[in-house]
């Protein structure tokens, strides 16, 4: 109970560091708001828990904010991988996909505060059961968009941060799924908030080695060299080459192997 206790309480200040952080970075960035929203809707879901435990589940209305707050990350978690990857321009029924997800979101909302039927455990309640499946469906969504999205990139620093926080995304899936399952089993303090820290903790390494939602111009200028249809060879003091872009490259290969 105390462990849970503690563990909570640094979810749900770390979701707040961590949102304005990322948004600090550029805030201009539609990307990066959405980020910030998303770590907001993890704090309230943390906040609510700790106060559960706190109350030992006693007070109704924390009980239900709970139960709101586990299902509105979903939608913000989906909108900010389909406007990290650019999908958002691309899919041309976006608004309407969109548009379900929020209504299921909000039937499950409405659910939650004016009905009983959806049980608080994993293994009871039909809806409940259906909204682990529904809700896991649409965020294994937005990790296929971002696999297609390294798949396609031809940026390499694009490549390493989507097999980062793909990594890191199905592995806190994982984990969640089967501490919900142990947790209702031998009858746990649920602390599935905290262990999406697991995947937050993959975005900052991505932030710390490629610069993951930065606008960084040297990064920028440095994708542009190594994807220009020109040949470009750098050349030290010594005439050696310290540098060439992929035409070059692929100019090599073709003398190499024809």
């Amino acid at each position: 109970m105390i462990l849970s206790t503690v563990i909570l309480s640094i979810s749900f200040i770390t979701y707040i560091y961590f949102g304005f952080y990322v948004f600090f970075m550029n805030p201009g960035s539609k990307t990066n708001r959405s980020f910030l929203y998303l770590c907001l809707s993890f704090f309230l879901w943390s906040l609510s828990y700790l106060l559960l435990n706190i109350t030992s589940g006693n007070s109704l209305l924390i009980n239900k904010i709970a139960n709101i707050s586990r299902f509105i990350y979903v939608p913000l978690l989906f909108r900010f991988f389909m406007l990290f990857t650019g999908y958002l321009k691309k899919i041309k029924l976006y608004f309407l996909f969109n548009a379900l997800i929020w209504l299921i979101t909000l039937f499950y909302i409405f659910y939650s505060i004016f009905d009983e039927k959806i049980e608080t455990h994993y293994f009871s309640g039909y809806l409940n059961i259906f909204s682990h499946i529904i809700f896991n469906i649409i965020n294994l969504s937005g990790v296929a968009a971002l696999v297609l999205w390294g798949k396609f990139s031809k940026l390499k620093r694009e490549k390493r941060q989507s097999h980062i926080i793909i990594f890191g995304a199905i592995l806190t899936i994982a984990i969640t799924i089967i501490s919900d399952y142990i947790s209702d089993l031998i009858n746990l303090p649920v602390i599935t908030p905290s262990l999406v820290l697991i995947w937050f903790f993959f975005i900052f390494y991505a932030i710390i080695t490629n610069q993951f939602l930065a606008f960084i111009p040297s990064y920028i200028n440095q994708d542009i060299i190594d994807n220009i249809n020109e040949s470009i060879i750098l050349l030290d003091h010594n005439k050696k080459i310290i540098y060439a872009n992929n035409r070059t490259k692929s100019i090599i290969d073709l003398f190499l192997f024809s």
